[in-house]
């Protein structure tokens, strides 16, 4: 885990030179809404989420998709 970790923040380093002025504002919620989306898409697959009721799986996909869009539109913002 601490290998992914450091392979993820090297990669947003690397990210972030490229990404110009806004590198920042625009890798930081890409990276950590992608931690989001990899640890729930992981729990989903292992089972974590069994027996957890039907309301709060939906609230969690509703929050996952939020991510994907705001993923989306901060890539939209970034190529303007």
């Amino acid at each position: 885990m601490g290998i992914m970790w450091f392979g993820g923040v090297a990669l947003y380093g690397t990210a972030v030179m490229n990404l110009g002025k806004l590198g920042a504002s625009i890798g930081w919620p890409v990276i950590q809404s992608m931690a989001v989306l990899s640890g729930n898409v992981v729990g989903i697959f292992s089972g974590e989420w069994k027996g957890a009721g039907r309301r709060p799986f939906t609230t969690m996909l509703l929050g996952l998709t939020l991510l994907v869009v705001g993923i989306l539109v901060i890539s939209r913002a970034g190529s303007l």
